[in-house]
């Protein structure tokens, strides 16, 4: 049975985030795997920063303007499936 999830929250010192999930159950107990995205803002000096999201079986994936760029490394590495 898949589960999902849903959250959203703002701090008082003006943090944002939103996540959003799902669940997906393997065949044995214990396994499985969950799929996430989401984002979160915060205020530093005037400026806004953001960060979107992605979670995975391959790893935590944040991009953002003020982010360096690593797109390359996962076409370097590869993903999971090809390490097993």
């Amino acid at each position: 049975m898949k589960r999902m999830l849903k959250n959203r929250y703002e701090t008082t010192n003006g943090i944002r985030a939103q996540e959003d999930g799902i669940s997906y159950p393997g065949n044995i107990p214990e396994s499985g795997n969950y799929v996430r995205s989401g984002s979160y803002s915060y205020e530093w000096e005037g400026v806004t920063y953001t960060v979107n999201w992605t979670a995975d079986e391959n790893g935590f994936h944040p991009e953002g303007d003020h982010l360096p760029d690593f797109s390359h490394t996962r076409e370097h590495i590869g993903d999971v499936e090809d390490h097993e």
